[in-house]
């Protein structure tokens, strides 16, 4: 009887640790794209959860046989090691701070017998589709009433609609992008397509435009593009197809045949001056717009790493803010101005995390990214999982303009979603 009841004890606190997991995650997804506080509540319940649940013997052998894990692990013992060599502990401290989800979600997710056990790889995408829409429709909303109480039309475009939740255009672009992604081939996987499907893709198009990040709407109109050539092809939905091709020429003629925001922002790309670059000192009257400023970004970068030597093992992520900025100084940019909280040029990272990466860690770390996103992408190739498989190119491609493993609102949604990815499941009986 005391065998039997023990067992029952074992059983019911196993339950309790399942179902923090099975709602935790999810739940951690939907709230990211608000951008709450609360985020760090539920992960700090999951990695309690995970540390209460002990059973660390198997969790060693699952992370062991693990590439992905290692390979995170590795990345982020490298960042703790490098603190130090660094001068600004203090930077580096808070570096590891914001890095801890490349510790925690490999973990928490690679390890624990419950993922193993229940795919909920297609119900994360699913609740993370659903925070990136309710958020949407809250800001729309938001930008509705701000716009009737002031008549300006800036509340509906790129960081002005997204500041209520302090969110960052781009990343909340790419947020839509995966979710749009999770519909198409959630109807591709149905075989069957329903009215949230199309709502779903027209609202959240239309809002990805309003956001207006050039990077993210190229891939979006590129993606699409392509879908609907195949579809066509196949003479596969005519109706929807050509609905998404007359969508896409409309939307495409408003935006760069009319003014607004969106082709103001295309525009600027033009504006630019080539030889500008190539000078070894600027006036603080230059003007750089957003590639001009990435490529001066990369190239102080790579600058600072050779005169260093430190190819190998990069200047220290607490180090490399420091020189970036002293070498903004040294070029001669503009500074701002202190007092009235303008900082010009300065406290820019590289906006490119290959090269962040290189810069702060070397090739060392730069190799350990590398992996761990080969990694992802042969797990996914085998597996056929075309859902998973555009996430991490998206994440990808973002890399190349922005660096977000540098804050928490890339961070947290990237490693949970590579982690579930790299979940090796136990074959069914």
């Amino acid at each position: 009887m005391n065998y039997l009841r023990e067992q029952k004890q074992t059983m019911d606190k196993q339950t309790i640790h399942h179902k923090i997991y099975e709602y935790g995650i999810p739940l951690l997804l939907f709230l990211v794209p608000f951008n709450f506080v609360v985020t760090n509540v539920f992960v700090l319940i999951v990695s309690a959860n995970w540390l209460i649940e002990m059973d660390f013997k198997n969790k060693c052998i699952r992370a062991a046989k693990s590439p992905y894990i290692l390979c995170a692990l590795a990345l982020f013992a490298l960042i703790c090691i490098e603190l130090m060599f660094t001068h600004n502990h203090k930077a580096g401290l808070f570096s590891i701070e914001k890095k801890l989800s490349l510790l925690c979600f490999p973990l928490i997710i690679g390890t624990s017998k419950f993922f193993e056990e229940k795919d909920i790889k297609h119900q994360c995408y699913r609740f993370f589709y659903l925070g990136t829409l309710a958020a949407a429709v809250i800001l729309i909303s938001m930008a509705c009433y701000n716009y009737i109480n002031t008549h300006d039309k800036a509340y509906f475009f790129y960081h002005p609609l997204v500041t209520p939740f302090k969110q960052h255009a781009v990343y909340f672009s790419v947020y839509i992008y995966i979710s749009m992604v999770f519909l198409y081939y959630d109807y591709y996987l149905l075989n069957k397509l329903k009215t949230y499907h199309v709502a779903g893709i027209l609202f959240l198009s239309v809002f990805l435009i309003l956001l207006s990040s050039k990077l993210i709407i190229v891939l979006f109109l590129i993606h699409a593009g392509i879908l609907i050539l195949k579809k066509l092809a196949t003479h596969e939905k005519k109706l929807y197809t050509y609905l998404g091709l007359s969508v896409i020429i409309i939307a495409g003629s408003l935006l760069f045949l009319t003014k607004n925001p969106v082709r103001e922002r295309f525009k600027d790309l033009g504006a630019g001056n080539i030889e500008l670059l190539s000078q070894s000192k600027f006036n603080t009257a230059d003007y750089f717009n957003a590639w001009q400023l990435r490529i001066l970004l990369w190239k102080f970068s790579v600058e600072i790493v050779s005169e260093q030597h430190k190819w190998l093992t990069g200047v220290t992520p607490g180090d490399s803010q420091d020189l970036l900025n002293a070498k903004v100084k040294q070029y001669g940019m503009y500074i701002g101005e202190k007092q009235r909280g303008d900082y010009g040029y300065l406290h820019h990272n590289c906006h490119n995390q290959y090269v962040e990466t290189l810069f702060q860690t070397g090739i060392l770390g730069l190799l350990l990214l590398i992996s761990i996103l080969v990694i992802s992408f042969k797990k996914v190739w085998e597996q056929k999982d075309r859902i998973s498989f555009f996430m991490i190119f998206a994440f990808s491609y973002f890399f190349l303009t922005e660096s977000p493993i540098e804050r928490m609102m890339g961070i947290v949604p990237l490693f949970i979603l590579l982690s579930l990815i790299n979940v090796k499941m136990q074959p069914k009986e």
